[in-house]
């Protein structure tokens, strides 16, 4: 059998802005858009999730909203 080599992680490439990153939470509203930058109207952040109820995992995404058939909002 081979050795395998320690797996290594370069924390500076882990995060892509365009991945989605599941969040737990304790949400007592329904996921709407949640905007923290707008430049030209473009939301940079947003919650989703196919429910609506924040009980259940979100998604966090990073981008254009309406890619999710949420309209922008900010």
């Amino acid at each position: 059998m081979k050795r395998l080599n320690k797996l290594q992680i370069n924390s500076d490439k882990v995060m892509n802005v365009r991945e989605l990153i599941t969040l737990r939470g304790e949400y007592d509203v329904p996921c709407t858009t949640i905007c923290y930058g707008d430049q030209g109207k473009i939301c940079y952040g947003y919650l989703v999730c196919d429910s609506g109820n924040c009980d259940e995992d979100c998604q966090y995404a990073y981008g254009d909203p309406t890619a999710y058939g949420i309209p922008s909002s900010c």
